[in-house]
């Protein structure tokens, strides 16, 4: 019961009282040039390093100073480079190694995430192509709109909820009742005391649904075959 109180008010206070942000996401690919004789492994390696380059040089407050001023013209906004740096991730597949990677920016507008990131994006290329690097990078998703909220993510914390009040709450009657010493009936009292039961007083209290009779009469309490024989 305490899990699937929890578990609701868990949902309600999600879905209802905290602020929902939402993710719009976009993603970049470098153009690689690399020489035909290089290895698979040394493929690998340049790829991997100039990823890592690259989003080392958008993860800047250079850049993000170079991007707000063109967010704050284009939406007639007031944002500082920290707000919009804090709010922007740069990621890449750390699973696999690729020459792409993904710039996400949150906020509590679905549709001012997505025209941000969409400047962040262009500024990025923009940024890059100043440094003259031989391998060229190119937008190969544009900025998303995000029709739900990345944060909260109501399900997921509404499931973590009901497992933890589970789990707890089963954690709490099982320690309860191994360290429960009370005697509840007669086979409590063998246990413990090692001990043989006699006899057991009935704990008897009537019942509401039974009414107590009047006391009766004289006429109403012996037969009349008693009566006539106390008269003889």
């Amino acid at each position: 019961m305490l899990s699937v109180v929890v578990t609701i008010g868990t949902y309600l206070i999600c879905d209802n009282f905290i602020t929902k942000k939402y993710t719009s996401s976009s993603a970049l690919m470098i153009s690689m040039n690399l020489d035909a004789n290089q290895t698979s492994s040394n493929e690998l390696n340049v790829t991997k390093n100039l990823v890592e380059n690259y989003m080392r040089t958008l993860y800047t407050t250079n850049f993000f100073t170079f991007a707000a001023s063109d967010i704050n013209e284009a939406l007639g906004t007031n944002y500082t480079p920290k707000e919009i740096k804090d709010n922007t991730v740069i990621r890449t597949d750390s699973q696999k190694v690729s020459a792409d990677f993904n710039i996400d920016y949150t906020s509590e507008d679905p549709a001012l995430s997505q025209k941000i990131l969409t400047i962040i994006t262009a500024k990025a290329i923009a940024y890059i192509d100043d440094f003259e690097y031989t391998n060229k990078i190119a937008i190969i998703e544009n900025p998303t709109y995000a029709s739900a909220p990345s944060s909260p993510r109501l399900r997921i914390v509404t499931v973590y909820a009901f497992l933890v009040t589970f789990i707890v709450s089963m954690a709490v009657f099982f320690f309860v009742e191994i360290f429960d010493n009370r005697i509840k009936n007669v086979q409590d009292i063998s246990t413990e005391y090692n001990l043989s039961i006699i006899g057991v007083i009935p704990d008897y209290a009537p019942t509401k649904n039974v009414k107590r009779k009047k006391n009766r009469s004289y006429e109403d309490s012996y037969s009349k075959a008693e009566k006539e024989e106390q008269n003889d």
